[in-house]
């Protein structure tokens, strides 16, 4: 197993304790290696501190990811906390967009407004949620949506694109012109697709901008299998980072964020429960709820990712075990991965008394 980025060069074993002298290693946590680490123990052996250098891959923790959250102070209100604009939910696909939209409000967000294409909008009842009717035709999105996407974009804080969104032609049309939008921007799913194997296309964007795709989205982006992308998860992320201008959250076990400067952070969140469909929609509003409250792309999508995973783990814990867990657990369970972070270690001291 390759240390430095979690390559498995040839055959390996399946280790239950790895010892790791001095420090951990990258290989140790990014998979495909990490799953073969095992508990993981650091033993010193004497190199001095004078030794290390500065790293460029990190592994999250509560402790770094906690203080990036921006809770809901006395004098607040649903404007004042963070506003949200998502693009997506093509008829029958309409619950994706539903998914991302309630769990930015379960992140936070104060006011979600989803724009649905004619013809769709009457497909899922959305209560808490503002639902904005587009041009479309036949419950498609249309490229004629840009002048109201624009309009409804400018009265929001941050904008997500892609859940349920539609692959035809004139929906990736649309995408594109929304990469024009001067807000920040989340793009996942089909809002992945319609870049096609351009990821510089989000190059000359300003704003704050975050994609969240999986190992065959990002192979689709590079140009590269999905298996070459999952043997090189920490290499292939980072150049999609680099070819981008935006940071990328590259899906999977051990999700891994990377920013252009090349700097990556693992997640050291998230269960098998995550494996069903729906979680990543959860995680796109997760993260846009973030953006939308000010934080730049990488803190977004670090604080995001390692809610998402928090929520994950607690809806196990707690409620339904991995099995049969399905994405709408996840986003209950988004209040209570927040409040688990905002009280800190303490919190968990006084619970194990």
């Amino acid at each position: 197993m390759g240390a430095s980025a979690g390559a498995v060069h040839g055959p390996a074993v399946f280790a239950d304790l790895t010892v790791a002298l001095h420090a951990a290693k990258i290989g140790h946590f990014v998979t495909p290696g990490g799953t073969f680490s095992g508990e993981v123990v650091i033993t010193p052996i004497g190199i001095p501190p004078l030794c290390d250098h500065d790293a460029d891959v990190w592994l999250l923790t509560e402790d770094g990811v906690a203080p990036l959250l921006v809770p809901k102070g006395a004098l607040d209100h649903k404007r004042s906390v963070g506003t949200v604009l998502v693009v997506g939910g093509s008829r029958g696909m309409t619950g994706a967009a539903y998914m991302t939209a309630m769990a930015a409000l379960r992140a936070g967000a104060g006011l979600v407004h989803a724009a649905l294409p004619k013809g769709a909008s009457g497909d899922q009842p959305f209560l808490e949620v503002i639902t904005i009717e587009v041009p479309g035709a036949d419950g498609q999105f249309t490229a004629a949506a840009r002048s109201a996407l624009f309009e409804q974009a400018a009265g929001l804080k941050a904008v997500a694109v892609g859940p349920g969104l539609g692959r035809t032609d004139e929906a990736q049309l649309l995408v594109r012109e929304l990469l024009g939008l001067d807000r920040p921007l989340l793009l996942d799913a089909d809002g992945l697709y319609a870049l096609g194997d351009r990821p510089e296309l989000l190059a000359g964007r300003k704003m704050p901008t975050v994609l969240t795709p999986h190992e065959g989205e990002l192979g689709r982006l590079l140009g590269r299998p999905a298996d070459e992308v999952a043997a090189q998860r920490l290499e292939c992320v980072r150049s999609a980072a680099q070819r981008s201008g935006a940071t990328v959250l590259l899906k999977g076990e051990a999700s891994i964020v990377a920013d252009p400067s090349g700097r990556a952070y693992v997640v050291p969140t998230g269960n098998p429960g995550l494996a069903t469909p729906g979680t990543g929609d959860v995680l796109s509003g997760v993260i846009v709820a973030q953006l939308a409250k000010g934080l730049q792309a990488t803190d977004a999508a670090c604080l995001g990712a390692y809610l998402h995973g928090l929520a994950a783990d607690l809806a196990a814990e707690i409620a339904v075990g991995t099995e049969g867990m399905v994405a709408g657990d996840v986003i209950q369970f988004l209040p209570a991965a927040a409040e688990r972070l905002k009280a800190g270690p303490q919190e968990e001291a006084h619970e194990h008394h």
